[in-house]
């Protein structure tokens, strides 16, 4: 995966910012960051490991790598297993969102949302569900 990525960055030029999808673990998430040039990432924690599922497929992520050092990192797990993100900087805080949503089962996210906040204020949020969803989401 880190290959594809690097052509695809040789192809369109290096951000500052990438969001991944369908990651799997942090080390997969490291050997891209890596290979790209990007010193800081966060991965969700949403799904067990393929240890535990055995199957690549229900065990997906999504990562945000970055150029701009992190200052807080968060995601909402619709699951409720309370493991924290991920991160390339152990000093960095992390959580797990208990967000006071009541949402019906049409509306829910089906998998919830990863946050980071970078010290130069932004904040990019990436969101793991149908698109239908998200873009409801993103509207509120």
């Amino acid at each position: 995966m880190a290959e594809n990525a690097l052509e695809m960055q040789n192809d369109v030029g290096k951000a500052t910012i990438l969001v991944l999808q369908e990651v799997i673990s942090s080390q997969q998430v490291a050997e891209i960051a890596d290979r790209l040039g990007y010193t800081h990432w966060a991965i969700s924690d949403f799904s067990p490991p393929i240890s535990v599922t055995r199957k690549w497929f229900k065990s997906l992520e999504v990562a945000i790598l970055s150029d701009e050092p992190f200052s807080h990192v968060a995601e909402w797990d619709t699951t409720r297993d309370n493991y924290d993100p991920r991160v390339s900087d152990t000093s960095v805080t992390t959580e797990t969102l208990s967000l006071a949503l009541t949402l019906d089962s049409d509306t829910q996210p089906s998998r919830g949302f990863l946050r980071v906040d970078l010290e130069n204020g932004l904040s990019i949020m990436q969101f793991i569900g149908n698109h239908q969803v998200v873009h409801q989401e993103m509207r509120t």
